[in-house]
């Protein structure tokens, strides 16, 4: 794959997530402020939403993908709770050795959005191998 049609993808993937960040505050506040739920219910289901339309969109708009193979969903939310986990601890740690959380937040965002992409692109959504050909690495 040609380095622009990566960037190409980088910059569908980040302008997907805009869509998600969209989607999560607007069902958190649907949830906590229209029909008053608990606020960590409206907090999973928000991001529970997020991640949904994260893969729709990702799958047919990023990535193109083609046929449909049932472990996708399970990889892709493999790859998000990972991200997850390494936003937390980045967030854990860079504050802790005083950045401001807002610098801290930007910086995890970052790392995760390069790290949620890479697991999308060459694990997640990557094309299955073609008959008779072998596959390499992770299948």
């Amino acid at each position: 794959m040609r380095r622009a049609d990566i960037w190409r993808r980088a910059r569908r993937f980040a302008c997907i997530g805009v869509l998600n960040t969209g989607v999560d505050w607007g069902v958190f506040f649907a949830l906590a402020h229209g029909l008053r739920w608990p606020l960590w219910i409206c907090q999973a289901s928000a991001y529970a939403a997020g991640v949904a339309n994260s893969y729709v969109w990702n799958r047919r708009f990023t990535f193109a993908a083609g046929r449909f193979r049932p472990s996708e969903p399970l990889r892709f939310v493999s790859v998000n709770v990972c991200s997850l986990a390494l936003s937390a601890a980045g967030l854990a740690w860079l504050t802790h050795e005083k950045w401001p959380w807002y610098a801290a937040k930007a910086a995890v965002t970052v790392l995760t959005l390069a790290v949620n992409f890479a697991g999308s692109q060459w694990w997640v959504f990557r094309p299955a191998p073609s008959a008779g050909t072998p596959r390499r690495g992770w299948s």
